[in-house]
């Protein structure tokens, strides 16, 4: 048997693995499975419990429709944000831009977020939105100097993302 400190490292090293390389669905498995383990309000590694739902910081820089793709795949979606608290549990998981649930399909409609929920809070920096060239429909939230505000940008740009179940543990 090996020593419980080996076991402790292999498991690291697998969640950092699923962290840090591409995805692909042969990490998760034969079939992606609910974030959810156990006792009712845990989230498995490297899920992370906020509000009821479990998240997901995918640092695989994806274009917006790869990036919800892969969220829908493992169950969730794109995260959005309702709240300033939302806001401020979002900023405290990242470091770099990542993109959210928001984008404007059709510039006429406005913005929606992905998950289909309604949008009540919004923080765009300054002179955003802008769709700057009518090309800019997705949104990033900009984790630097700018306080976590949000942007809007081409889709094709490749940015992490933050993926929040649907499901309620």
């Amino acid at each position: 048997m090996e020593p419980c400190w080996l076991l402790e490292i292999k498991s690291f090293t697998l969640s950092l693995l699923q962290i840090t390389q591409p995805f692909s669905p042969e990490l998760l498995g034969p079939k992606a499975t609910s974030p959810f383990q156990g006792e009712t309000g845990f989230c498995s590694r490297p899920w992370i419990p906020y509000n009821g739902h479990c998240f997901y910081l995918n640092r695989t820089e994806k274009t917006w429709p790869e990036a919800q793709r892969d969220c829908r795949f493992r169950g969730g979606d794109l995260v959005s944000i309702h709240s300033v608290e939302d806001q401020s549990f979002v900023i405290s998981q990242l470091g770099f831009a990542v993109w959210i649930g928001l984008s404007a399909p059709d510039p006429g409609t406005g913005y929606l977020w992905s998950d289909g929920s309604p949008l009540q809070f919004q923080d765009w920096d300054d002179n955003e939105p802008d769709n700057k060239n009518n090309v800019e429909s997705c949104v990033q939230l900009l984790n630097s100097y700018r306080r976590g505000t949000w942007g809007d940008v081409h889709c094709e740009k490749e940015l992490g993302c933050l993926v929040f179940s649907h499901e309620t543990p």
